[in-house]
């Protein structure tokens, strides 16, 4: 088996390592939650999101789709760029537009390499992109946690949907 073949079934272990459950409360309200599958512990940022925030806007089947989204933030996080998206997150570091760039472009190929992938369908790369952009400037807001300042992260991820919708 060639490198490429592995380094692609490793990229794909690595992303499917978060897993979407969903939680049945008492009151019969289904609430998803993101988890590392080997320790089914929710992780953290994500899980504040949606209790916090994102259930009260969205279905519970949406809220599901969306935290799929959040999942492949995380993948990027640990493939790409080397971190633990939640400690990152918590510890008050900063994304910077190159980090976007990369999200989007990781989103694009799906992870693997951008010579042997195509791309997606751009309706559901925006879609991504938007639910990263709700998750990240909620991750901004939520406690008063220096990420970026707002207004970079919507001039970011505004450039990089621009430069996509232009490429159709």
């Amino acid at each position: 088996m060639d490198a490429a073949k592995v380094d692609t079934a490793q990229n794909r272990r690595e992303i499917s390592s978060l897993v979407v459950l969903t939680v049945v409360l008492e009151s019969g309200e289904r609430l998803p939650c993101l988890v590392d599958r080997s320790t089914w512990i929710p992780v953290r940022v994500a899980m504040r999101w949606t209790v916090r925030y994102r259930r009260y806007r969205v279905q519970s089947s949406t809220l599901e789709n969306n935290l799929r989204t959040v999942g492949r933030i995380y993948g990027w996080a640990k493939r790409t760029g080397g971190f633990d998206l939640d400690d990152y997150l918590t510890s008050g570091k900063t994304l910077t537009a190159r980090h976007i760039e990369s999200m989007a472009l990781y989103f694009r190929t799906r992870g693997e390499s951008a010579e042997t992938i195509a791309g997606s369908d751009p309706g559901v790369l925006d879609h991504q992109l938007s639910v990263a952009e709700n998750f990240l400037q909620w991750a901004l807001d939520s406690d008063k946690r220096i990420l970026m300042q707002l207004e970079d992260v919507r001039i970011a991820i505004r450039e990089v949907l621009d430069q996509l919708s232009g490429e159709e």
